[in-house]
């Protein structure tokens, strides 16, 4: 009851900018691949897009209605999400 209607950030709290992202990723996937910086007109396609350029995530919320916080990290997620992907598109599926 203590969470209807609120909003909680159930990521993670360890900042992590969208390069770091995108190289954790390469590294895991293809780490010969170059990482290609595209405009935010270009990937938005608006020429008003504004970002937030730098997010500090906070679980206190989160913990203290609920009792726990987010324990997987970004690195195992990643991991799951891939061999999910990879599963998925095998052939003998």
């Amino acid at each position: 009851p203590e969470a209807a209607g609120g909003v909680f950030n159930i990521g993670s709290d360890v900042p992590t900018t969208v390069l770091e992202l995108a190289r954790m990723v390469r590294d895991k996937v293809q780490p010969d691949l170059d990482i290609e910086f595209v405009p935010y007109t270009v990937a938005y396609g608006s020429p008003d897009f504004e970002d937030v350029r730098r997010r500090i995530p906070d679980v206190d919320k989160l913990a203290a209605t609920i009792g726990t916080a987010p324990r997987t990290s970004l690195d195992e997620i990643l991991d799951d999400v891939i061999r999910w992907k990879r599963e998925s598109a095998s052939p003998d599926r």
